[in-house]
């Protein structure tokens, strides 16, 4: 009777422990930071310091590669302009969300390259009020990148990665709403599969 009970037992944390395996290469949280590098002909913005969060889950795997959803933000938190009218100095801060696609490649090993795209919205907010003009500013947007993930333990890998958000140019002070405005984002952190 106790070897059938402990056979039972092992047979229950076996699978237990197997269902934990399967669900944490189904999905993905990264935290990252890193540095925003923004580039338009209008605003003419400094770069500036970024952080991230993202959580993926997959929705399709096949023999090397996998599909998956993904949720990234990104905030750049200050990158200064001067305002065309009065020349005078100025900060925004950039938010972007941008739900789309990754396909992950080699996903079982310890190096699991990727590339994205998605499409979203991006937020943008002056420092301070503005002489002329509006202090903030909605865009579209959409990213495309790509990235590694080095696994450091069973559950846990290091990443780095490069987006770049094109949106259009951000209405902030007086600058004229024309164009288009490259934001490429390098970050690294920390990513955690469950």
């Amino acid at each position: 009777m106790k070897k059938k009970t402990m056979m039972r037992g092992f047979i229950v944390a076996a699978a237990m422990l197997a269902a934990i395996g399967m669900m944490a290469q189904n999905s993905e949280l990264a935290i990252t930071a890193g540095g925003n590098f923004p580039n338009d002909n209008y605003v003419n913005a400094d770069k500036s310091p970024v952080f991230g969060v993202s959580f993926a889950g997959r929705w399709l795997h096949g023999p090397g590669m996998g599909l998956y959803v993904e949720l990234p933000l990104v905030v750049a938190t200050k990158s200064g302009f001067t305002e065309p009218t009065t020349l005078v100095r100025n900060g925004y801060r950039s938010l972007f969300f941008t739900p789309g696609l990754k396909l992950k490649f080699l996903g079982s090993m310890p190096i699991s390259p990727y590339v994205l795209a998605g499409a979203g919205v991006a937020h943008f907010s002056t420092d301070k009020t503005p002489v002329a003009g509006s202090s903030s500013s909605n865009k579209a947007v959409f990213d495309v990148g790509g990235g590694v993930d080095v696994k450091v333990a069973p559950y846990i890998s290091l990443r780095g990665e490069l987006r770049d958000f094109i949106s259009g140019t951000p209405s902030l002070a007086a600058i004229r709403d024309s164009g288009h405005q490259h934001s490429v984002v390098a970050q690294a952190g920390i990513v955690f599969r469950f």
